[in-house]
């Protein structure tokens, strides 16, 4: 069997097939798979969330169906707050009541000064139902409002196991 050699050694190899397995079992770093606008105050029946027209609800229902971690811009609206208005509880589709996350995502406002999210249904404002390594992010918005009289108000976890919030 011929071994593999150059003017310098049969070490020279090394270092390469070192940094070429380092690259191979080195962590992923997270890519975001989408970033999503909200542009829309109301919380409008569904009807898909478009560049030019999109609400919380839409954009969360986006975000579930994508596969990967996504991030939801909230805008500055001081005075002005983005309201939950579609009643109903006791479903995890979106479509009613509580913003139902599945996947990784990050929502984040203009700052706690300026976004405020307002739950005026009787619901709670968040519920995440997804797997344990799945991670929901709140960023820079003040939430009020919520209520549920089984469990949670404003926020509910059903993640398997252990939840991974983060509140900034």
């Amino acid at each position: 069997m011929r071994q593999l050699t150059n003017h310098r050694g049969p070490s020279a190899y090394a270092k390469p097939l070192r940094v070429l397995l380092a690259l191979l079992f080195m962590p992923a770093i997270q890519a975001w798979a989408i970033d999503i606008t909200v542009d829309v105050l109301g919380d409008p029946t569904p009807d898909g969330c478009t560049p030019s027209s999109c609400s919380l609800r839409e954009a969360v229902t986006l975000a579930n169906i994508l596969s990967g971690p996504d991030r939801i811009f909230l805008p500055a609206t001081p005075g002005v707050p983005l309201q939950l208005t579609i009643p109903g509880d006791d479903e995890n589709a979106n479509a009613t009541g509580d913003v139902d996350v599945t996947d990784d995502l990050e929502i984040i406002g203009a700052g706690v000064a300026t976004t405020t999210l307002v739950q005026t249904a009787a619901d709670r404002v968040f519920h995440t139902v997804m797997a344990r390594e799945k991670r929901l992010t709140l960023r820079g918005l003040t939430i009020q409002g919520g209520n549920n009289t089984i469990m949670g108000g404003a926020l509910r976890s059903e993640s398997l196991l252990t939840s991974k919030m983060r509140l900034l």
